[in-house]
């Protein structure tokens, strides 16, 4: 475990120990395989889980544009289940990748 802090806007860092489970982004190119969807624009994805046994979510959404701002959130939740279930609307490419590297299925009844 090492101690994180993490950068949010508009709030004061975000400050654990915990461990990286996954990191990715998409790209701000349109040439690029991760392409965002928005040129000049990007995000990055991180997913930790705490020394406790939470989840934070951190989304970093960058912009190269003049007059944008880059944007930091951070989320925390009980559950792997539920940080994918975020990932869902907030960067769906993430959400598959985190499901499958920290083994989340949809289960059924």
């Amino acid at each position: 475990m090492e101690k994180v802090v993490l950068k949010r806007s508009g709030k004061p860092g975000l400050e654990f120990e915990g461990e990286l489970l996954y990191e990715g982004e998409t790209s701000p190119d349109e040439a690029s395989d991760r392409w965002s969807g928005a040129v000049g624009r990007w995000k990055e994805v991180r997913v930790y889980r705490t020394r406790g046994g939470k989840y934070v979510v951190w989304i970093a959404r960058y912009t190269q544009w003049q007059g944008e701002r880059d944007i930091f959130i951070a989320e925390v939740f009980a559950s792997p289940e539920e940080a994918v279930r975020y990932l869902e609307d907030e960067a769906p490419w993430a959400a598959e990748e985190v499901a499958e590297e920290l083994g989340v299925t949809e289960r059924l009844e």
